[in-house]
């Protein structure tokens, strides 16, 4: 819909990014929480920027977002992971990995460490096999922008 792509525009001028903890400058350095909270605040969607997991099951309309399955799953779409070393990750959803019927990992941009700053990075679920995965597949929730945020 409109409010997915305009998060996705909104996300693309920001690739190279540096990583910085604790930072929310999209120019000189930012984290994964502020990167995601930074981006859907950018089209009129202000969130707590610590979504806590649990809320983020439950999430009503009048936070902005809506959860959504992992069959509903579209690029665009807010997503918290959990690995199991117990590290989170504030994500943009890009993609599905997939092996034949098989969702065997995910493609996301994000900030972080690994992609050195914002960028896109591919992560596997730790019970796909044949993969060195540790995402938590039972541990990663999805959200959906409402239809029609804010100007």
């Amino acid at each position: 819909g409109v409010a997915i792509r305009k998060v996705l525009a909104a996300a693309k001028p920001s690739i190279g990014t540096p990583y910085k903890w604790g930072a929310a400058n999209l120019t000189s350095g930012i984290d994964c929480s502020h990167y995601t909270w930074l981006l859907y605040r950018s089209i009129g969607v202000p969130y707590e920027r610590y979504i806590r997991t649990k809320e983020l099951a439950t999430l009503r309309r009048n936070s902005g977002f809506t959860q959504t399955t992992f069959a509903d799953a579209q690029p665009g779409d807010f997503m918290q992971l959990w690995r199991t070393n117990k590290s989170g990750h504030s994500v943009l959803f890009l993609d599905w990995v997939r092996e034949g019927d098989e969702v065997v990992g995910i493609k996301y941009r994000s900030s972080q460490k690994s992609t050195d700053g914002v960028g896109d990075r591919v992560e596997y679920f730790a019970d796909a096999s044949g993969h060195d995965g540790k995402v938590d597949r039972q541990r990663t929730y999805v959200a959906r922008l409402d239809a029609s945020p804010a100007p």
